[in-house]
């Protein structure tokens, strides 16, 4: 019998504070990564006691942020 899809998840589905969890949900990555990234600075973190917390208009931005840095040496190369 075929398994169905996952349904993906949606941004606008998500609280506007996002958990480890989430995050991990969002950016399709391990447990380590997110903390890793939770430490990385620059990365849109806050903390509330022990736990962190992420705003998620301002994940959404860094990782937009992070492509177009990341594409930038391709199309210099390309010209």
């Amino acid at each position: 019998m075929p398994t169905k899809p996952k349904q993906g998840l949606k941004f606008e589905d998500l609280p506007d504070f996002l958990t480890i969890k989430e995050l991990q949900q969002y950016l399709r990555c391990g447990e380590t990564r997110a903390y890793e990234l939770a430490n990385t600075k620059g990365f849109p973190t806050m903390r509330h006691g022990s736990r962190f917390i992420f705003p998620k208009d301002k994940v959404k931005a860094w990782v937009e942020r992070e492509v177009e840095l990341r594409m930038l040496p391709k199309r210099l190369k390309a010209l």
